[in-house]
Parts: structure tokens; C-alpha cells; sequence
């Protein structure tokens, strides 16, 4: 664990980074898994996985499982070998560990498995950490880590002996602990890899490393070797504090802002009212001793953070604060802040006296002022009042790429200093932002451009940076204002009492490049802001909003009463990137941010919260009343912590500033802690209520090392073989490296971390450079490659003392073979293809089993092996073994068609296949020489069992396989039946005689009432016959079979029974009916009697001609209950129906019963019929129905469209007449009109029945009155 909680001090063995890697399968194989910096998710068990597992996660293809007692690393089997399971756990664990999750993550998981909702897993939490707590007496596990690396930390308490911790290993092939310190765990599928454990401790201040070794105990455990610590003390890894000092004299000082030159010297500027401030001795000064209450400090120290170059006052007889630092190349410090002092020291000044008074109860009369201080801190380059006639605060300086300073704050000024073409210059509230840029000519300073920037209310710029591209300086701070300045805003209204803002302005001043407002529902102030170099905007400060826009985040909600955040702007300003809360339970603030060429942000500032976000933290837990300061460093995504840390002592701290020299970041602030922690300081000793303190957390860059695999074996010192040789690279580099720089010595490269690379002949230097956003190192391993000459292996064979490049004979054949290898080889193995091997140079081999032998020689010297193999070098021959099979089934029917495979085996080749096939009666034969056609095939025409031969033939003679009715013939049976009398009555006797071919042998009768009869002898013999009780329509059937298959005949109602018998008739209504092609026609189909009443139906309707028309709508009756019917779809020209009456709607005595109601359309004119078929019909006493139908006669015709219009008539109440003249489907006027103009032409062109509305038999004049009233 990299975090200790509370005051108590405990020992962290930082046991090692679980790196799995997965190791070649066989020799020449290799397999690499590559992983990222993705931090591993643990998920908790909540029934997802077995009950045992409480967490579980995934890293480089293993699946690993946290269980009460053991963690479970499981790598899932290959093709060919089986799964590897490595089971790890402490020795002596006690009873009572708890297991917990920890770092609860925002994102859930769900296990969507099976296709029953009911037993899926959703919104399972998932964490960062899983802690083994008091897995033994005082020590705990936790792990965490990234997508390939599983991390383990084990912390010991107080007084607890680190001997005693033993790790158990089970499944594992072998232990083993490697040149650089890892310790190695082998199994079948690979190598899990902890790395040496790396430990210091932090004692009154000071960083002292403690030695830490991994130690093997047996085959399965391994301890720690832990050199000599203070077991009272923490012990840490990475990040670790570089360096850590107060600085201050006998009276308060507070730290404000710090830069960092390029050399890496740290630049801090403050308040001191101590007369003893710090400075190193015989070094000159500006200015000697404090002329006031407050004056301005300076200091900067020398890179290495342990020594102050320069220290010195600046101010005048009364107050003076530097609030803001900014360094150049040069080493010149701009300083501003503000003073109250009229004498504060001014030099080549644009403004030489001080002008201001007003609001500022702890500043009263105070102005803004720039100073710039020489390197050497002993003279003022030029240094200037800046201010009107109130007050006028300067918070924040910042550098444009011609190294001229930009200055922010606030004034209450109205005469404030401001340039023409400035973008406001005059003020707008009671407290305005300002932004005032200064220039230099080496004579006099001078004000570039300056610019009030504000609303109504109060507005007070905290922060400053600049784009060096573009020179547009970004501006961040507080506003009180509803109408504070905007320009593209992302957000364009104040939403609570107090917004920040983030604002850009060209390089002079005169224009906004963008301006909003950056807050919600509470009070949000921007303290720091800074730019990456693709000009992307990030900002830091405090939000007391529960709804702050947050995107992507890392903290997705306000933890406390006031949380810190950090939001990322696109270079435009016209969208988030990212934002994100950062706190805890109370108050939170950034106070400063600096952003690193990776786009990585490093936030300072001050808490109160006992849970503040911590990662990889020097400093896990508060120890301060009422604030420590905190250190965050974010990766470039904003969604993760790189490592954050508290940082204080036993009472107030709160850092202020922050700068950046690589990747380690330098903090400044103040304190009132005696026990501040310490490292290398300047100044160890806390003097008054607040000192200034300077800290500097730096991060470890990562170390280069690595070892190499050739033809299956691994070495770390050298690797040898034969050209070209295939050498596989494992990185082993410790600090997490993000990038790798190969050079393989013979001026081969590669960025991969674990590549590969093919040498020829010749020895090589290996390179390899690492880095990540901390730094790069590098190693060199001299000629660590090498590569002999070409190995050529060569063999001859010879038979009887003579040579022979194909070698034939009958076994037993003997051959000598002679070794032709042109180096001096070392070893050699024959392998002489029938599985028999020689070491010796020139062996001689007999060959028993005839075959065509492939032979290979396989030659090692001091670089490797190579081989050489003779393909098809001897020929062992012997009498052929005939054999054959058949492709195609050999048992079936005539006339059947056998294909057969020959099998036989000949060495030399067979020449000559001979085959026959008999039935003892019949013999038929085929012949061959050809090998293509050996396959032979036959049709059997006749029924029987036949004998198959084939004689096979090669150089040393021939064989015969016999396989003795090996294909078996018959016939399939077809079932044919009659009856000698299929109308019968109740109690009749009915005779079925079987007309069955095929040569049945078993017979089976279904009768259709209930009956089946199996018989084994032919009605011929014993005749069928039935008696038939019950009235009823009654199916036959008559399955017959024989060895060759089954065949069935179904009669369907083949005998019926009468009992009552009841007669009904079906009619269409109307019987007769006129179909136009454009428009429906209405009919239906009834039952004109039923005496009996209905059960039931079965019914098709149809056209007679199938083409004549459609049946475009097909309804069940008002009667039916269509639970219990069903019907076809339509548009069809035949449909069918069946209705069961099972509620007896239609009773005995019914009388025309609707059976179906259908539209029909015509396609094509003619005449036709409309009929029924009837499969089934019951009465209510299930008797069945005969039925007489009357088809109806119809007619379809194409209305022609009237004289002038452009479509034919329509029927727009579907009751046959066409009322509708124009077509349009409506009727109006104008159809009254074409009526009464075309009634002559009606008569004559269209059927007369379709528009005679009052039914008489010609159209007239009462039609036409008709045709009114329907208008």
C-alpha cells in the first residue's frame, strides 16, 4: 500500500508489480502480450461468479480471483495444452482477514449470461483496490494496478516483523529470483513476474531507503530480506519527496507563487514581516533588511533544491506582498502584488509614484506593482508602481514568447492605467479584473496595452497564462457580475451569486478571442489556469455547486461543503474536454495548476477533508487542523489519478503555487506546523506562527533493462546461435515505461516494448531506452548477440557400397548413410522416418516395414543446430495388402448403385486392381491398371447378397481381400388396399384386402376408430376385416415394411357409417354477382338449414378459374367466437375456414346460418363460378353433414370511365351500386351531373345492374333522383 492511514506509523513492503507474462509455447514460437496503463477494475461477486470468489478481475490474459483466503491467477488453456493455475497465499493466515473493496470506482459492470433476464447481474460495483486486512497480526495486503500489471503492497504496523510475512505459492512450476531482483514464477503457460520490492522510509523529514529483498524458503514460499529500518516510521515508493524546506525568519511568512527557470532553479515570492529572513551568507542582496511591516520576498534556489542562490527584500516603510513569479530564460524573476508602501523601490517605471487608496481593508491605499530582479538577485532591472486612485491588487504574471510580462488582478480604480484601443477602458462595478501587458527597450518600461475587465459587480482576476504560439493570454478568477463580459460562451449566464470566469483576449488587448462564465447553482471562484502545447485551456479553483458541469470525470459528485475541480476547455473555448470535481467530506480549493508538454495537470492547493482523493500517495491521510495541502497530478485524460498526496503537518498548511520542471512539480505555501515534513531543507527549523515553505515532489523515471530468448532458451547475459537467428526481447524495465527505443547493433530499430529481431553472422550491442512522462534512462548489454557462420548439414546414402539418391529394395533392406557436414559439428541425430533414431556420424539402418522414408540429419556445434532433410530417400517394398470399403451404403434397393473405396497398400506402387462381384449365380468383373480408377463401382440389378474381391498387384506380387456378402439387395414395399364396401351402417362388417408390392413382411391397419391391427402374415392368407359400431366419416390406413424401409397408404373418410343422417344445402348470397376489376363486390356463403344445429367446419371457397378474381377481404360470421377459429390470408382467389361452435350459438332449427362473409375484386373479365368445398361439417350430435351446394354464376367486368373522366365508376358503400360517377370516391354534384348527361351512354357501355339504383331494369330518370338524394 502506498498509503498509511491516520498518525500510525507502519512498514510498507512495496512486494512487487505482478507483471504476467506470457512465455513461448514451444521452441520458435513466441507469444507477447503488450498491456496499457489502464488501471484494473476489481468487480465484486455478486453472484456472477462462484460464491467462493469476492472480487475478481482481468490482466494480460489472466483471469485472477480474490477468495477469503488465496488470490487465483488462471490462464485459460491453449489449443494443446491445458488451463495454468497459480494459487497464492500467506502462510499462518489468521481467521478473522477481512476482505474489502476500496476506491469505489464510478462505473458499474453487468453480466447479461443466458437468455433469462431473471438470472442476470446488473450494476455490480466495481473499486480500485482490494485490501486483505489483518491477514496476519498487524499486516495487511492490498492489490491494484493496471491492465498487465497487478500490484501488491504489504504493510506491517508498528513493532511487526516483516520475517514473518510468507507468501505461498501452489501451481507453479518453479520459483526462481533473477539477476535484476524480480521474483520469477513459472507454469505451463508462461511467468508470473514480481518485481523487486523497492522501499524508503520518511524519519523527522528525511528520505532514507531501506533494503528489500525477495528470499525463497522452500518449492513453494518465499519471505523478505528487509535491511535495517525504524519500525516506528512509514516506509514509501513512488512518488517521493525530493526535497521539502521552511523558509522564513522569526516573524510570519507566507509563500505565494514559485516558477522554475530551465536549468531547473526554483524561483518563490511571498510576504515576510520577519527582519531574520533566510539568505545565503556572503552572497549580495537588492535589499537587506525588512523596511516595513510585510515586504516582498524573493528567493530562488539552486536546482538541486538544497541551496538558496539569492534571498532578498523588496518594499518600502509599510506593506508589500508579491503575489505572483514569472522567470525567463535569462534568469530574470518578474515579480507582482501589491503595495501600500509610497516609497516601494520603483526603477526606469512607467508610473513612479504610488496613487491608490479604497477597498481593501488588509491593503488599504494599496497599488498593483511589476518588478523585475537581475539574476543575481542584487539589482532591479525596472520596477514600477501600477494603480489609480483606489485599490489595485496584482495576483498573476505570465510570459508572451517575447518574454514581456502580462500582468492580472482587480482595481477599484476609475483612472486605472489603460491604453487606447484597449477593449474596456473605463470601469464597470465596484471591483474590476484588469489585464495589463509591460514592455522594456532596456531605458525606460513602458505599458503595452491595458484593459479593464468586468460587470456591474465585483470581478477579480486570480490567474494568468499565455498561448507562446499566438501570444492570446488566458485569464481566469471570480465574478459577481451579470453582465461581466462574453464572447462564445460555453456558459452565458451568472447561475449563482459568484461564477468564475475563463477568459481569452488577443495579443494587444483589444478584443475577446472567447469569455464565459464557468459555474452553477453555488459559488465558484478560478484560481490557476494554464495551457498545453495544443493550446488546450485548464483551469482550477473551487465550486460549492452539487450540479457543476462535470464530462468525462473523475469525480463525477460534490463530496463535501466545497470541492476543488479542474476542467478542460478546447483550444476554442467552445467545448469541455473534460471536467471533473476533486474533494472530499469538507472543503476543498485549487490554488494553482501547471499542465506538462503530455497534457498531464499537477493541481496544488489546500483540505480539510479526511478522504481526499489519494494515488500512489507519499502522504495518505490528514494530519492537519483545519487544512493540509494536497498535490494531484492527473493523466492527460482527466479520468484518472497519476498520484496524489497530502502534504502537512500537525496544524495549518495550505499551498499556493505550483511550477513544473518536467515531470516533478514544486509547491509553495505557508505553514504553521512544527513537524512539517522535511527533506534536504535550507531551513529545518520552524520559527513563528506561519513560515513560507518550499516542496518539491518529483517522480520516478523509469529504469531500463531486459533479457532475450533464442530457439527456446533464455539468457541474460549472452545469446548464441546460427544464422538467421530469430532473437525474441523482454522488456524488463521498472517506473512504468510508456515508450521503448531499440537498437539491435546492427542497425536494426524497433519501438515495441517486447520485439523481435533476425541476425545474421556477426556479434552485436544491444540498446535499449526507456521513458515515460518522467524522464528516460538507458542500457547497453556489449555483445550480447552473437551470430556464428551458416551450419550446412549433408548426408549420403548408398546400398551394397553404391551411392543411390533413391534407395529401393525388399525389407529387410539395409542402408548405409555417411555424414557430408562441412563444419566440425559437435553432435548428430539421424532420424530415418520409420521412428528409429542414430547419434552416430555415419550409422548403417535396416528397414522392416515397407514404406516411403523420409530421412533427416539433425547437426549441433558451439552456436546451435541446424538439419537437413531427403524426402522420399528410401523405398521399402514388400507384397501389397489388398483392402477395400464401400463409399456408398451397400444395402438397399434394386436397382442400387455401390461405390467402393480401395484401401490397399502397396509399397512400390500397386500397378493392377482386379475386382468382381457374384451371387453364386451371376459373375461380374472389373479391371484396372489405371490408379485413377481403382475405385471401383457397380449396379446390382437383381435382389440377393453378393461377394465382393479384389486382388491387388505390385513389383513383388499380389493379395486378395474376400469380403462374402458384403452387399445385401432387396425391394421397398408400396401399401395399396381396397374395401368391399366403403358406405356401410352401424354394425356392418367391412373386408380390406391388401394389394401391397414389394414383398412386405409385416403389415399395420389403422381403421380410423380407435383400432390398429399388426399383422406378420399377408391377408392372403388371413384376410382384414372390421366391424364398424359408430356412425362417422372413418380414414384407413395400411403401413407396410420390409428390411429395406416402410411405406404408408392413407385413405382420408374413406368408410362411412350412417347413423342420422342429416342433408343440408350452401348458397351464395347473391347467387349471381357482377365483380368489377376497380372496385369490391359483398357476398357471402350460408347454410339454408340446420336441423340438427352446427358443431363445426372445415370450407374452402374458390373461383372455378383461379384468375378470374380475388376474395380481398375473408370474415369470420357475427357468431363465431375466433378463440376457436381459424382462416386463410387474403388477397387469394380460394380461402378456407374452420369454425368450431363450441358456445352453441347456432341451434337446432337454424335457419340461413352465415358461414363466411367476403369482398371480392375482379383481375381479368369473363365469367366464372364462386364454389365451396367442404372438408368436414357435425352437427351438434357430431353425425356428419351431407352437403348440396349451389355455386353462384359471377361475372367480372372493367367499368369504362365516363366520357371525359379519367377513372372508372367506384362503389363507395360497397352495396353494389356504383354511385361514385367520377371516381374520385366521393359523391357529389358532379356525379348528378354525369349521370344526367350520360344516361343514354350508361345504358349502352357499363352493366345496366350496377347503376339501375332503384332495381327496376333500366336506367332512368327515377335512378337519377335517387342519385340526388344521395348528394
Amino acid at each position: 500500500m502506498r498509503s498509511m492511514t491516520g498518525i500510525t506509523a507502519t512498514l510498507i513492503l512495496v512486494a512487487g508489480l505482478l507483471v504476467l507474462t506470457v512465455l513461448p509455447a514451444c521452441a520458435g514460437d513466441s507469444v507477447t502480450v503488450e498491456v496499457s496503463r489502464i488501471p484494473l477494475v476489481f468487480i465484486e461477486n455478486q453472484g456472477q461468479r462462484p460464491a467462493e470468489v469476492l472480487y475478481h478481475t482481468n490482466a494480460a490474459g489472466h483471469s485472477i480471483y480474490f477468495t477469503q483466503d488465496a488470490v487465483v491467477c488462471v490462464r485459460a488453456a491453449g489449443e494443446d495444452q491445458a488451463a495454468s493455475v497459480i494459487e497464492i497465499t500467506v502462510a499462518g493466515q489468521s481467521a478473522g482477514t477481512e476482505v474489502t473493496g476500496e476506491d469505489p470506482l464510478t462505473g458499474t459492470a453487468n453480466f447479461l449470461i443466458g437468455n433469462d433476464p431473471e438470472q442476470w447481474v446488473t450494476s455490480v460495483p466495481t473499486f480500485g483496490k482490494v485490501r486483505y486486512a489483518d491477514i496476519l497480526p498487524g499486516v495487511d495486503i492490498i492489490y491494484y494496478g493496471t491492465q498487465g500489471t497487478l500490484k501488491r503492497d504489504i504493510t506491517l504496523a508498528p513493532g511487526t516483523d516483516p520475517s514473518g510475512v510468507v507468501i505461498r505459492y501452489s501451481g507453479q512450476e518453479g520459483l526462481s529470483i533473477g539477476e535484476d531482483g524480480s521474483l520469477r514464477v513459472e507454469s505451463a503457460l508462461g511467468t508470473l513476474r514480481e518485481a523487486p520490492p523497492v522501499c524508503y522510509q520518511v524519519i523527522d523529514g528525511v528520505q532514507v531507503f531501506v533494503d528489500c529483498d525477495y528470499m525463497i524458503l522452500g518449492e513453494s514460499d518465499v519471505g523478505f530480506s528487509v535491511g535495517p529500518y525504524d519500525p516506528a516510521h512509514p516506509l514509501v515508493i513512488d512518488p517521493f519527496l525530493d526535497f521539502s524546506t521552511y523558509l522564513g525568519g522569526s516573524w510570519d511568512d507566507k509563500g505565494y507563487a514559485v516558477a522554475v527557470d530551465p536549468l531547473g532553479s526554483v524561483y518563490v515570492t511571498g510576504a515576510t514581516g520577519s527582519m531574520d529572513f533566510p539568505y545565503p551568507a556572503g552572497k549580495p542582496r537588492y535589499q537587506m533588511m525588512n523596511k516595513g511591516g510585510l515586504d516582498v520576498f524573493v528567493a530562488k534556489f539552486e536546482p538541486p533544491g538544497t541551496t538558496l542562490n539569492y534571498s532578498t527584500y523588496i518594499g518600502g516603510y509599510n506593506d508589500d506582498s508579491g503575489q505572483g513569479i514569472a522567470v525567463n530564460s535569462s534568469g530574470y524573476a518578474f515579480i507582482t502584488g501589491y503595495t501600500i508602501s509610497p516609497n516601494y523601490p520603483v526603477w526606469k517605471a512607467f508610473q513612479v509614484n504610488k496613487s491608490g487608496g479604497g477597498y481593501c481593508s488588509m491593503c488599504s491605499d494599496a497599488d498593483a506593482f511589476i518588478t523585475v530582479l537581475a539574476p543575481r538577485g542584487n539589482a532591479l532591472e525596472y520596477s514600477s508602481f501600477l494603480g489609480g486612485n483606489m485599490t489595485d491588487i496584482g495576483q498573476a504574471i505570465a510570459l508572451n514568447s517575447s518574454e514581456n510580462p502580462v500582468l492580472t488582478g482587480y482595481t477599484g480604480s476609475w483612472d486605472f492605467p489603460n491604453t487606447t484601443g484597449a477593449y474596456k477602458t473605463y470601469i464597470n462595478g465596484t471591483l474590476d479584473a484588469f489585464v495589463t501587458g509591460i514592455t522594456y527597450d532596456g531605458t525606460v518600461s513602458a505599458i503595452s496595452f491595458s484593459t479593464y475587465l468586468g460587470g456591474e459587480g465585483i470581478d477579480k482576476g486570480y490567474g494568468i497564462a499565455i498561448d507562446n504560439t499566438t501570444d492570446y493570454n488566458y485569464v481566469t478568477g471570480l465574478t459577481r457580475s451579470a453582465f461581466f463580459p462574453i464572447e462564445l460562451p460555453l456558459r452565458q449566464n451568472i447561475s449563482g451569486s459568484q461564477d468564475a470566469f475563463v477568459t481569452s483576449l488577443l495579443p494587444d488587448g483589444s478584443a475577446l478571442y472567447f469569455s464565459t462564465y464557468l459555474g452553477n447553482s453555488g459559488d465558484e471562484a478560478g484560481y490557476g489556469i494554464d495551457l498545453d502545447p495544443s493550446g488546450y485551456v485548464y483551469v482550477t479553483g473551487y465550486t460549492q455547486s452539487s450540479d457543476f458541469d462535470v464530462v468525462n470525470p473523475f469525480q463525477s459528485t460534490l463530496k463535501g461543503i466545497q470541492d476543488a475541480f479542474l476542467v478542460k476547455y478546447e483550444p476554442d473555448g467552445q467545448a469541455l474536454n473534460f471536467s471533473t470535481y476533486l474533494g472530499g467530506n469538507l472543503v476543498d480549493e485549487g490554488t494553482g495548476i501547471k499542465v506538462d508538454d503530455m497534457g498531464s495537470a499537477f493541481i496544488t492547493g489546500f483540505t480539510d477533508s479526511t478522504n481526499y482523493p489519494t494515488k500512489n500517495a507519499i502522504y495518505a491521510s490528514i494530519t492537519g487542523y483545519p487544512y493540509d495541502a494536497f498535490v494531484t497530478r492527473f493523466y492527460p485524460n482527466g479520468t484518472t489519478l497519476m498520484f496524489s498526496t497530502y502534504l502537512g503537518g500537525k496544524l495549518e498548511d495550505r499551498a499556493m503555487g505550483i511550477a513544473l520542471h518536467g515531470g516533478n512539480a514544486t509547491v509553495t505555501g505557508y505553514t504553521a506546523s512544527p513537524d512539517f515534513p522535511l527533506k534536504n531543507p535550507v531551513q529545518s527549523t520552524f520559527h513563528m506562527v506561519y513560515d513560507a515553505f518550499v516542496a518539491r515532489i518529483a517522480s520516478i523515471p523509469p529504469t531500463a533493462n531486459f533479457t532475450a530468448e533464442a530457439n527456446g532458451v533464455e539468457n541474460y547475459t549472452l545469446i548464441k546461435g546460427l544464422p538467421p537467428l530469430l532473437v525474441n526481447f523482454t522488456d524488463l524495465s521498472t517506473g512504468d515505461p510508456t515508450a521503448w527505443e531499440w537498437l539491435f547493433g546492427d542497425g536494426g530499430t524497433s519501438t515495441l516494448q517486447h520485439p523481435n529481431h533476425t541476425y545474421d553472422t556477426g556479434n552485436y550491442t544491444v540498446n535499449l531506452t526507456v521513458s515515460n512522462l518522467e524522464g528516460m534512462n538507458s542500457t547497453s548489454k556489449p555483445f550480447y548477440i552473437d551470430v556464428g557462420v551458416p551450419l550446412i548439414v549433408n548426408f549420403s546414402a548408398n546400398v551394397s557400397d553404391v551411392e543411390c539418391a533413391f534407395c529401393q529394395g525388399q525389407v529387410p533392406f539395409d542402408v548405409n548413410f555417411t555424414d557430408l557436414t562441412n563444419d566440425t559439428p559437435l553432435t548428430w541425430n539421424y532420424s530415418f522416418g520409420d521412428g528409429n533414431f542414430s547419434i552416430n556420424q555415419h550409422p548403417n539402418w535396416t528397414y522392416h516395414i515397407p514404406g516411403l522414408y523420409n530421412v533427416s540429419l539433425n547437426v549441433t556445434n558451439e552456436y546451435g543446430f541446424n538439419r537437413t532433410t531427403k524426402y522420399y530417400l528410401v523405398e521399402a517394398g514388400d507384397v501389397p495388402i489388398a483392402n477395400f470399403t464401400n463409399a456408398t451404403p451397400r444395402f438397399g434397393v434394386v436397382p442400387l448403385t455401390v461405390y467402393f473405396t480401395d484401401l490397399s497398400f502397396g509399397i512400390p506402387n500397386i500397378t493392377m486392381w482386379n475386382w468382381s462381384f457374384d451371387n453364386t449365380t451371376v459373375v461380374s468383373w472389373f479391371n484396372t491398371t489405371v490408379p485413377a480408377q481403382r475405385n471401383a463401382n457397380h449396379t446390382f440389378t437383381a435382389r440377393g447378397n453378393y461377394t465382393v474381391n479384389l486382388t491387388v498387384t505390385n513389383l513383388y506380387g499380389d493379395d486378395t481381400m474376400s469380403k462374402t456378402e458384403f452387399v445385401c439387395v432387396g425391394e421397398l414395399p408400396v401399401a395399396n388396399f381396397t374395401a368391399d364396401n366403403t358406405q356401410v351402417v352401424e354394425g356392418d362388417l367391412v373386408n380390406f384386402t391388401d394389394w401391397s408390392t414389394g414383398l412386405p413382411d409385416w403389415w399395420q391397419w389403422n381403421f380410423g376408430d380407435g383400432t390398429i391391427l399388426d399383422r406378420s402374415v399377408n391377408t392372403t392368407v388371413m384376410p382384414v376385416n372390421h366391424t364398424y359400431n359408430t356412425a362417422g366419416n372413418y380414414s384407413v390406413s395400411l403401413t407396410v415394411g420390409n428390411a429395406f424401409g416402410t411405406h404408408t397408404l392413407s385413405r382420408p373418410r374413406y368408410i362411412l357409417v350412417g347413423g342420422t343422417v342429416t342433408v343440408v344445402n350452401l348458397t351464395f348470397v347473391p347467387s349471381s354477382a357482377i365483380i368489377p376489376t376497380n372496385s369490391t363486390t359483398a357476398m357471402k356463403l350460408i347454410m339454408e338449414n340446420a336441423e340438427q344445429g352446427l358443431s363445426g367446419y372445415n370450407i374452402t371457397i374458390y373461383f372455378t378459374n383461379l384468375s378470374a378474381a380475388d376474395m380481398v377481404t375473408f370474415n369470420y360470421p357475427a357468431w363465431v367466437n375466433p378463440a376457436y377459429a381459424m382462416k386463410s390470408g387474403v388477397p387469394a382467389p380460394s380461402a378456407w375456414m374452420m369454425v368450431a361452435d363450441l358456445e352453441d350459438a347456432v341451434d337446432p332449427g337454424a335457419t340461413n346460418v352465415d358461414l363466411a362473409l367476403f369482398n371480392t375484386t375482379g383481375k381479368v373479365p369473363m365469367s366464372t363460378t364462386i364454389n365451396v368445398t367442404v372438408t368436414r361439417m357435425d352437427t351438434d350430435t357430431g353425425d356428419p353433414v351431407v352437403t348440396l351446394v349451389n355455386p353462384a354464376t359471377v361475372t367480372i367486368v372493367a367499368l369504362l370511365p365516363l366520357p371525359g373522366q379519367a377513372n372508372p365508376p367506384t362503389d363507395p358503400y360497397h352495396d353494389g351500386l356504383y354511385w361514385d360517377l367520377n371516381g374520385d370516391g366521393f359523391i357529389t354534384l358532379v356525379d348528378l351531373f354525369l349521370y344526367f348527361n350520360n344516361m343514354d351512354w350508361i345504358a349502352a357501355n357499363e352493366p345496366i345492374s350496377l347503376f339501375d339504383y332503384n332495381g327496376n331494369g333500366h336506367i332512368d330518370f327515377n335512378d337519377l333522383y335517387l342519385l340526388f338524394m344521395k348528394v
